[in-house]
């Protein structure tokens, strides 16, 4: 399957504002404009988002780790 990066883009800009602004998990926001814009299947949209929900915060902790602020 081939994704458009700009509506990735776009997906991620819009979930960051709405998500900033509420203070709501971005999961409520991605899983359903994936399965709606980018005909992810309801499965794949919410692996998708577990995925990233995985990747950031290991991220954040091997950052943090490195410069030592732990």
């Amino acid at each position: 399957m081939v994704v458009n990066i700009i509506e990735l883009i776009l997906i991620g800009i819009f979930t960051g504002i709405i998500t900033g602004l509420t203070g709501a998990s971005g999961v409520v926001i991605v899983v359903p404009l994936a399965n709606l814009l980018l005909n992810f299947t309801i499965h794949e949209a919410i692996e998708t988002s577990l995925i990233i929900d995985t990747i950031a915060p290991l991220a954040i902790s091997a950052t943090f780790t490195i410069n030592m602020v732990i």
